[in-house]
């Protein structure tokens, strides 16, 4: 079960489904910092609150991509992430059913070792897929 978790792995890191979930994430994260943090940031600068203290400073809390339901970025990225999370390696089965590989998989291996391996591979993808652009947000928040 090993070899086929390494193997699916491989498939799934280098697929044009994880690049393109990881694109396009990568492009929210960015639009995002643009748009809600630099401004944010920099209004935290000028003293602007000095002037108007019935305001508070913007926080990490409230310019997190997910912290606000304001923001255009968050939005998209929580309408779009089922098709984020299946992008990089939801086809994966149908795709060995279609060219005939699930055969010589089923020849070496156990069926049940094969689908586990698939299954923890698709929620681990589903979990990297999903926290990408919220991690690169969150990384350039602190630079």
């Amino acid at each position: 079960m090993k070899q086929i978790f390494k193997t699916e792995m491989k498939r799934a890191m280098s697929g044009k489904g994880m690049v393109l979930s990881m694109l396009i994430g990568t492009v929210l994260g960015i639009a995002h910092v643009i748009r809600e943090i630099i401004p944010a940031y920099r209004a935290n600068l000028t003293n602007f609150y000095n002037e108007f203290p019935i305001l508070s400073p913007h926080s990490a809390a409230e310019t997190w991509m997910a912290g606000s339901p304001s923001n255009l970025e968050g939005f998209i990225f929580f309408l779009i992430l089922p098709i984020l999370a299946s992008l990089p390696f939801g086809t994966s089965y149908f795709e060995d059913c279609k060219e005939g590989v699930i055969k010589n998989i089923y020849m070496r291996t156990k069926r049940e070792d094969y689908l586990k391996a698939k299954y923890a591979v698709r929620s681990g993808k589903i979990r990297f897929a999903r926290s990408i652009p919220s991690r690169r947000c969150s990384s350039l928040i602190i630079i």
